[in-house]
């Protein structure tokens, strides 16, 4: 948004790679994928000594971000062939504590099993009417000084609709029968 706010340049698609900062996209490796930002030289050096490949760090094309991005296509042949030898797991063990922003690309399953998603209660149960139990996801957010917990199933169709035209809309009682007489209502 940058790029087209202040020099009218709109940039081109590049899928989840950042186009004034390189590398800073999703990687594929043996047996899934991982997003990793390298945001400033400190943490390409980082990236590149944990990868095993500080010939990239040392190497003059690849010396600041400026020189990335216009030696993008090479850096990023070299970088996907080394994360491609790896696994998902062996990146990650890797990149433990490391300066730069890094994290599996997880599928559903992945991500309900997470053990973050576990440890913070994102999952809940909860009873519905016509279906029993029912898990649902919580909110993704959370807050010191308020609980947030998923005690309402989805509604039925209409389960709420009289409530909130009386509520917030003033339709009156009598306006609501009609309404359901009329069949609009349910």
């Amino acid at each position: 948004v940058t790029q087209f706010l202040n020099g009218q340049v709109k940039p081109k698609r590049m899928g989840t790679a950042h186009t004034s900062i390189v590398p800073y996209q999703s990687f594929a490796t043996q047996d899934g994928h991982l997003v990793v930002g390298a945001g400033n030289d400190a943490q390409f050096a980082d990236l590149c000594l944990r990868l095993g490949v500080e010939e990239l760090a040392k190497d003059e094309r690849y010396s600041s971000n400026v020189k990335r991005v216009e030696n993008r296509a090479e850096l990023l042949a070299a970088l996907s062939k080394r994360f491609s030898q790896l696994t998902t797991d062996e990146c990650l063990v890797k990149f433990d504590g490391a300066s730069m922003p890094y994290g599996p690309i997880q599928d559903i399953e992945q991500v309900v099993n997470d053990p973050h998603t576990q440890h913070h209660g994102l999952i809940h149960e909860v009873q519905h009417p016509t279906a029993g139990t029912v898990r649902m996801q919580g909110p993704a957010v959370s807050y010191s000084a308020f609980e947030q917990d998923v005690h309402l199933a989805p509604p039925l169709l209409g389960q709420h609709s009289s409530d909130v035209l009386r509520d917030w809309l003033d339709v009156t009682d009598d306006e609501l029968a009609e309404l359901k007489r009329e069949r609009v209502l349910t």
